[in-house]
């Protein structure tokens, strides 16, 4: 199968070649292996089936960083974006002077909200992650290592605001 062939299974199988879309794109008559075929087309067969591409190559780019997506975890939507985004502006979070201040995120599934925040917050901030899935904290935790802020975040297993009753969550 020649990468030409390959491209016309679906809209998103440049995402499943192991190659940039330039290369790709510049080799439409490269014959790919037989290994990289089967694989191929296994994904492009889960794709097919409702499978989200994210989930099939194990990631997906959020605010500009790169976070691990598996079926433990919702995978973090383009919208959800502008959320950091107000949440960083000067009127909000980054205030000059303003003293500590707490941020939690319940329900944080990858990370993704929580984990950008940290990497882009100026101000001194009490950062927290709340999720009821063990598996989601985990993911949450491999990105936040991965993204180099691990230390500044709680991870917190919890329901909803159940960690954030009377003596079940410190804030300092």
């Amino acid at each position: 199968m020649t990468i030409k062939q390959a491209l016309s299974l679906h809209p998103d199988a440049p995402l499943f070649l192991p190659w940039n879309k330039a290369w790709i794109y510049a080799n439409a008559d490269f014959e790919l292996t037989k290994s990289q075929e089967t694989k191929f087309k296994k994904l492009i067969g889960k794709r097919k089936s409702g499978v989200p591409a994210a989930y099939l190559l194990g990631r997906k780019e959020f605010f500009g960083l790169d976070f691990l997506v598996n079926k433990d975890v919702l995978i973090p939507r383009p919208e959800t974006e502008l959320l950091v985004e107000l949440a960083l502006s000067p009127s909000l979070l980054q205030r000059e002077g303003g003293g500590e201040f707490s941020v939690i995120d319940i329900g944080t599934g990858s990370g993704n909200i929580i984990i950008s925040l940290a990497k882009n917050l100026k101000s001194k901030a009490n950062l927290f992650a709340i999720d009821s899935s063990s598996k989601a904290l985990n993911v949450a935790k491999r990105n936040a290592r991965r993204h180099g802020v691990a230390k500044k975040i709680k991870f917190v297993h919890g329901s909803l605001f159940s960690p954030l009753q009377k003596g079940r969550l410190s804030f300092f």
